[in-house]
C-alpha cells in the first residue's frame, strides 16, 4: 500500500536578540544577523533579481510553448460543465509547459544534487553529528540506518515519482525544501527556487558546502519520525523553554495542518495531519547547526571560511518572520548559531558575558 507524508518545509523569520559589543566592528560574534543578511543584503538582491528572472524565462517559454496546444481545443458555448472541463484542460496544458519548461533551465543548479560523491559526503557528516549528539546508542543506531536509507532527490526526480506533492511551485522557483515519504521510502528535494537564491557558486565544493543547512534541516525531520518522536529531545526543547520562553512559545497543543502541493501559484490541500508545530522545527534547526559545526570543524576551516559558511548557508532564509510552525530567522542564528560552542571557537567569539546557555541535545 502505498504511503504517503510530507513532513512540512522549510521556513523561517524576525525577533532582537542583543549581544555584547566586544570590539568597534560589527560581525558575526557581535551582531550575527547583520553579518548574515544585512551586510549580504546586494548579494542576497542579485540572487533574487536571478531568481526572478529565471522564473519568466520560464513562465514566458511555456506560455509559448503551451498556446498552440490551446488553439487546437474547441471552446465550449453556453454549457458551464463543459467550459469549465475546457477550462481545466488549458490549466493543465499551460502547467504541464512550464514544468518541461522549468526541469530545463533550472538543472545547472542541481549538479551537485545530481553527484553521488557530495550526497555520500553529506550523509557521512549527517551521522558524525549524530554520534556527536548525547542521543543513546539505540537511537543513533537508529537515526544512521534512516541517513543511509533517505533519498536525496532532485525536483524533477522526486515530480515524476509523485505528481500531485509539488511544494516547489509549478516552476520550481519557491525558495523550498521538504521532507516527504512515498512508499515508505524518505526523500529530501532542496527546491530549485532555493538553489537559484542561495547563488551558483564557481567551485562544487563551495555549492555543495552552501546546502547542508537545508539537508539537515529536511533529514532531522526524517529522524524524529523514525525513533521515539520527541521524547529523546525533551532535555533540549525543556531548556528553550525555560531560557528563551519570551522569545518561542512553546504550547502543549496539536493543530490541523494541510499538506500541500501547488499547481501554478496556487496553494492545494492534499492531507490534513496533526503535528506538534514548534518542537519538531527547533530539533531540525538544531540538527542544522551541528551539521555545520561538524562539517566546519572536520574542515578545520579558518574564521573567514566559518564566515563564509554560515552565509552561504543562512542567506536564503533571511527576512523570514516568525510564524505558527518556525521560529524567526534572528532566533535561529543568534540563539542555535551563534551560541553553538564550535562555531564560537572558530569565530574566536567571546561569550563570557552572554548569560543564557547553548540548548542542544
Amino acid at each position: 500500500m502505498k504511503s504517503q507524508k510530507t513532513i512540512l518545509a522549510y521556513a523561517f523569520s524576525t525577533f532582537t536578540f542583543c549581544f555584547p559589543v566586544f570590539s568597534q566592528e560589527p560581525n558575526f560574534c557581535t551582531n550575527p544577523v547583520k553579518a548574515i543578511c544585512i551586510d549580504q543584503k546586494k548579494q542576497i538582491e542579485l540572487n533574487n533579481n536571478n531568481l526572478k528572472n529565471l522564473k519568466n524565462e520560464i513562465a514566458s517559454e511555456a506560455q509559448k510553448n503551451a498556446k498552440l496546444k490551446i488553439s487546437k481545443l474547441v471552446k465550449p458555448k453556453g454549457n458551464s460543465i463543459k467550459l469549465e472541463k475546457y477550462e481545466e484542460k488549458v490549466e493543465d496544458i499551460l502547467y504541464q509547459e512550464t514544468l518541461k519548461s522549468a526541469f530545463i533551465k533550472v538543472k545547472p543548479y542541481e549538479t551537485i544534487l545530481r553527484n553521488p560523491k557530495y550526497i555520500s559526503k553529506y550523509k557521512i557528516l549527517m551521522k558524525q553529528a549524530v554520534d556527536e549528539s548525547n542521543l543513546d546508542e539505540s537511537t543513533r543506531s537508529t537515526y544512521k540506518r534512516v541517513i543511509d536509507s533517505t533519498t536525496i532527490a532532485t525536483w524533477e526526480e522526486f515530480i515524476k515519482k509523485e505528481p500531485s506533492e509539488n511544494m516547489c511551485g509549478a516552476d520550481g522557483m519557491l525558495v523550498n525544501a521538504f521532507s516527504s515519504e512515498v512508499e515508505e521510502k524518505n526523500y529530501i528535494i532542496i527546491c530549485p527556487g532555493m538553489l537559484v537564491s542561495l547563488g551558483k557558486m564557481d567551485k562544487d565544493q563551495d555549492n555543495f558546502s552552501s546546502l547542508i543547512n537545508a539537508l539537515s534541516h529536511e533529514m532531522g525531520h526524517h529522524l524524529i519520525f523514525s525513533g521515539d518522536y520527541l521524547e529523546p529531545y525533551e532535555p533540549f526543547l525543556n531548556c528553550l523553554s525555560d531560557n528563551y520562553a519570551e522569545r518561542i512559545k512553546r504550547e502543549e497543543y496539536d493543530i490541523q495542518v494541510c499538506n500541500v502541493f501547488y499547481k501554478g501559484d496556487e496553494k492545494i490541500c492534499n492531507l490534513s495531519v496533526l503535528i506538534e508545530p514548534r518542537e519538531r522545527e527547533l530539533i531540525s534547526d538544531q540538527w542544522a547547526t551541528k551539521v555545520l559545526a561538524v562539517y566546519a570543524k572536520s574542515n578545520q576551516n579558518s574564521l573567514t571560511q566559518t564566515e563564509a559558511l554560515l552565509n552561504n548557508n543562512l542567506k536564503a532564509n533571511c527576512g523570514y518572520k516568525d510564524e505558527e510552525t518556525h521560529v524567526s530567522t534572528e532566533f535561529r542564528i543568534e540563539v542555535f548559531f551563534r551560541l553553538n560552542p564550535d562555531i564560537s571557537n572558530l569565530l574566536s567569539c567571546n561569550n563570557s558575558k552572554i548569560e543564557k546557555p547553548f540548548c542542544t541535545f
